[in-house]
């Protein structure tokens, strides 16, 4: 019952951070893009993925304990 409530409740984290991460991506990309051009080696890949790396952890934390026998 517990494997079931951790993974229902990292579902619900998943499904309110998707919308988070759309929007900060487009934030990132719109934004960053006018203060630095595309022509500088792709330095707007990587700062959304410094951005979304924190939140990428936390997902893969959360999915690990809800698949934890």
């Amino acid at each position: 019952m517990i494997k079931l409530l951790t993974f229902w409740a990292a579902i619900r984290l998943f499904r309110a951070l998707v919308p988070l991460i759309a929007i900060a991506t487009l934030e990132l990309l719109l934004l960053g893009g006018v203060n630095h051009p595309t022509g500088h080696g792709g330095g707007w890949v990587e700062r959304l993925q410094h951005a979304v790396r924190p939140l990428d952890h936390q997902l893969e934390r959360a999915l690990q304990k809800a698949s934890v026998p």
